[in-house]
């Protein structure tokens, strides 16, 4: 298989090809198992994800701290490139959505919403809910606690950034406030 072709020239994008976006979901998902891992008695295994839930309560905690904290490291380094800082709120909501978004779950949002009152919603319908009833349901939080703090870093919101999982329409929304 050939790697698609990147060329720039005037207005174009470049466009991530199924190369660099699954590199960036094995990547995501390796540094979620590196954090487990400082929690997690030194043996020879290569996924973590498993030990999470059978940790303490209180440890499972810190791995979420963890978690925020290396969040908003690469969200705070994310808006330095972006150069967040000289730019508006709305154009630093639709980088989130067209740039940073994608690069974590491989898709772009599928729609962004807004209150007027400072609220965001970005809704994302193909979200993939097939672990909802399944026992390692609870690993999937340690996924959007790390996007939600990814997404408040780069957009330098006083609050947390919170996320809803809509079971009847089976997609998700993070809500950024940024009042």
């Amino acid at each position: 298989m050939q790697q698609q072709t990147r060329v720039l020239s005037g207005n174009q994008r470049l466009e991530l090809s199924k190369y660099d976006m699954n590199f960036m979901s094995l990547y995501y998902s390796e540094m979620i198992n590196t954090v487990i891992s400082l929690f997690v008695p030194s043996e020879h295994i290569h996924n973590y994800h498993i030990k999470y839930l059978e940790l303490p309560e209180d440890t499972q905690q810190q791995i979420i701290q963890e978690l925020r904290s290396l969040g908003d490291k690469i969200g705070h380094s994310l808006a330095k490139v972006s150069k967040t800082e000289k730019n508006t709120l709305v154009q630093n909501i639709k980088c989130l959505c067209k740039e940073i978004y994608p690069c974590m779950y491989q898709r772009p949002i599928d729609s962004l919403k807004t209150n007027h009152k400072g609220d965001y919603y970005l809704v994302d319908k193909s979200f993939d809910f097939s672990y909802k009833n399944n026992t390692k349901a609870p690993l999937y939080v340690l996924y959007h606690v790390f996007a939600c703090s990814i997404m408040k870093a780069f957009m330098n919101s006083k609050k947390d950034v919170q996320y809803k999982i809509d079971d009847d329409d089976n997609h998700i929304t993070y809500i950024i406030n940024m009042e």
